[in-house]
Order: structure tokens, then C-alpha cells, then sequence
């Protein structure tokens, strides 16, 4: 069911989930002078018994040239998770981000939990003249499923359509009738300009995410959010 609302409009699940017992709502609110949208999103639930839960969005990219996301905490000594198989020629890890492209035959993805600062919550698609971003807030000290992840990154092979998934989570929360959990984002498309267009592979780039691309705290402001890394061959 949708309705329209100041600046955009707010989407309800008709029915509750015969599962949970929940709604799902969500609302999208177009920025008036940037290109973002601000999504507000929870459920609901207004019946059985008290259930384990987590927001999970996910957003599908159309063949992007690669998917980036920050590195996390430690998972034993690597910081990133791998969820499925994940390929030397197409995933590679950099000092301070992880990047992930499509590979004709195999299923690959990958997670990453909350860092020390709170301030790697999202995830990236690179376009030759765009970067397609999405984040998130996060909770310290939450428990994140599938072993900790907040975001994840999943590059679909070729023959199933060569797209990526941008993946975020809220953290797992039992959920009572009466009671909302909510996981708020923001997506945004940032132009990369000059130097900072990726093209073929193993064009070096630079691109600075900060806190004027990530408004309300979803993310590092100024030179500290700065990275550099390389293009997967």
C-alpha cells in the first residue's frame, strides 16, 4: 500500500508476515537540492510472540565496474567475512576497503562487521562516472547477524545477470507486539569527476567519502573517511 507524504512517499506491507507478525513500512524522501534519498524504515509488530529479528535492505546495482565497502572488526585476524566463495582476480582488500567484481560462473560475497569508530556503515557500487552509495548508522556493542555483519557485498556471476548487491543490516533484536525495530539510511549518488573516474581495470582511483556526502552521521567527515585503492585486475 502506498501514500503519498512531504516529499515523497511512504510504502506499507498489506498484510503482517504469518511468520513474525510484523508490517514492514517504509518511507522515501527525496533530498530537495542533492541527489539522495532519505529512507526511514521499520516493522512493526502487531502479533504472536516475541521474535528474534533484523532489518535486512538490500539494494541490486546493474552492472556496476565493482563494488566497494570498508573494512571492519576483526573476524580471528581478517577483517572481512567470507559468506561464499570469493575469487583472488576479483576480490582484493586495500588499507582501508574491500572491493568485489563480477565473475562469469561463481556466486561471491563477503561481510564485514562494525569498526572500532562506528563509522563504516555502508556500501558502495562504482560506475564510470557515479558511485551509487547507501549507509547506515550503527549501534556499538549490537549483536549483527550472520556473525557479526552490518554490510555486506554480493557480486552475481555473469550468466545470472552481472549484478551486485549492496547489503546492510540492523543489529538483531527480539521484537514484542507493540514494538518497532527501525534501521534508517540514506542513498546517494556521488559523481566521481576527472582523476576520480574508474574506467578500465587496474586504473588507480581516489574518491573521498565525508560527512557533506554522508549527512546525519552515516559515516567519517573530512580528510579522515580519505582512501586510495586499486582497481581488481
Amino acid at each position: 500500500m502506498a501514500e503519498a507524504i512531504k516529499g515523497g512517499v511512504r510504502l506499507r506491507s498489506q498484510t503482517a508476515s504469518a511468520r513474525s507478525g510484523t508490517h514492514l513500512v517504509r518511507e522515501f524522501v527525496m533530498d530537495a537540492n542533492r541527489p539522495l534519498i532519505y529512507v526511514k524504515q521499520w516493522f512493526e509488530k502487531i502479533d504472536g510472540k516475541p521474535v528474534e529479528m533484523t532489518l535486512w535492505t538490500v539494494n541490486q546495482v546493474r552492472k556496476p565496474i565493482f563494488a566497494l565497502m570498508p573494512l571492519g572488526g576483526k573476524f580471528g585476524e581478517s577483517r572481512f567475512k567470507a559468506l561464499d566463495q570469493l575469487l583472488p582476480k576479483f576480490f582484493q582488500t586495500h588499507a582501508t576497503a574491500l572491493s568485489l567484481r563480477n565473475e562469469t560462473n561463481t556466486n561471491q560475497k563477503v561481510g564485514v562487521s562494525p569498526d572500532d569508530t562506528g563509522a563504516n556503515g555502508w556500501v558502495a557500487a562504482v560506475h564510470e562516472k557515479t558511485l551509487m552509495v547507501i549507509s547506515h548508522a550503527l549501534t556499538k556493542q549490537a549483536k549483527y547477524p550472520d556473525g557479526g555483519c552490518q554490510a555486506k557485498l554480493y557480486a552475481a556471476p555473469h550468466k545470472l545477470g552481472n549484478y551486485i548487491e549492496l547489503e546492510l543490516q540492523s543489529p538483531l533484536t527480539t521484537v514484542d507486539k507493540g514494538q518497532k525495530l527501525a534501521d534508517d539510511q540514506i542513498w546517494q549518488i556521488a559523481p566521481l569527476a576527472g582523476t576520480q573516474r574508474c574506467g578500465h581495470p587496474g586504473q588507480q582511483y581516489r574518491e573521498r567519502l565525508s560527512g557533506r556526502h554522508l549527512p546525519g552521521g552515516h559515516g567519517e567527515s573530512g580528510d579522515a573517511a580519505e582512501w586510495r585503492c586499486r582497481q581488481p585486475l
